[in-house]
């Protein structure tokens, strides 16, 4: 249980982020208004019943999305795990209790809709039904991208890969700064990873691989590098030479490159994944 729950999962953000908040306010509303999980009574109502459950569902969706918006500015995606996900998830279920507990006084004609009895109700309502439909989301999810992306890391031909140890020409690359401007062979070049202000270009040498710390961004060294097809972005703060990849792993994230001569491994997030299919095939 240990190794699952610490297997890569993909940090919504943009475009699926917003699939993920239309499937809730749809299906929350839905759920509510076919199967009247609670006891109503329509006497305290001051809106009809099928605007109760938009609104219910409409706060689930919402929550959902502006929790995970803001948690995108904080975390890194290609370290996010299955077990983070679903403890956001209790969070995320948790203010909607007690958002639903506050939207009480603007729902429900009910003299006791600030007490402690209906905090801790409403808190128990979004534990009742959300685990339903947020963790089927994400264990579905889960399954279903990495089974797609194994069986897709498993055709990739990586055999065919050039791994000489022949040094080819320089390119005099300009950083930020004109101290840090420093001559690269492309050939040797085994990926580059952005770091703040910073990339750090992990190159072949004698003893293996060795580093080099440049201020300067990581699509300024791709414009730089655009002559060399074979050096292409794979992920938001990684590029790779695929000349040197040996190992194509596939997981829900993406895939995971083992690369020649370095123990860390390079993602390949999903915005990327058909671009390095077809530099691959």
């Amino acid at each position: 249980m240990k190794n699952f729950l610490l297997q890569a999962y993909p940090f919504h953000s943009g475009k699926r982020l917003l699939e993920i908040v239309a499937l809730v306010l749809l299906v929350g509303f839905v759920f509510e208004y076919t199967f009247l999980p609670f006891n109503v009574n329509k006497s305290e109502h001051l809106f009809t019943y099928e605007v109760i459950c938009l609104i219910h569902s409409a706060n689930g969706a919402l929550t959902y999305g502006l929790f995970f918006l803001l948690l995108g500015k904080l975390v890194r995606d290609e370290h996010w795990k299955l077990y983070k996900e679903l403890l956001a998830i209790f969070v995320v279920l948790t203010i909607i209790g007690i958002n639903n507990f506050f939207l009480r006084r603007i729902i429900y004609d009910n003299v006791n809709n600030e007490s402690w009895a209906y905090l801790w109700e409403e808190i128990g309502h979004a534990y009742l039904v959300g685990p339903l439909l947020f963790i089927g989301i994400t264990m579905g999810n889960f399954f279903m991208l990495n089974a797609s992306h194994i069986r897709q890391a498993g055709i990739l031909p990586v055999s065919r890969n050039e791994t000489t140890e022949e040094q080819g020409e320089s390119v005099k690359l300009e950083a930020l700064v004109k101290n840090d401007h420093f001559e690269l062979a492309p050939d040797d070049l085994l990926y580059a990873k952005a770091e703040g202000n910073y990339v750090v270009f992990v190159i072949r040498s004698l003893a293996g691989s060795e580093q080099l710390m440049k201020r300067m961004t990581l699509q300024s060294t791709l414009d730089q590098l655009e002559k060399y097809p074979h050096i292409i972005k794979t992920h938001r703060a990684y590029a790779v030479n695929v000349r040197h990849v040996l190992k194509v792993a596939g997981n829900a994230q993406g895939y995971q490159l083992t690369v020649a001569h370095v123990p860390e491994q390079v993602p390949v997030s999903r915005n990327h994944l058909k671009a390095f299919n077809q530099q691959m095939g």
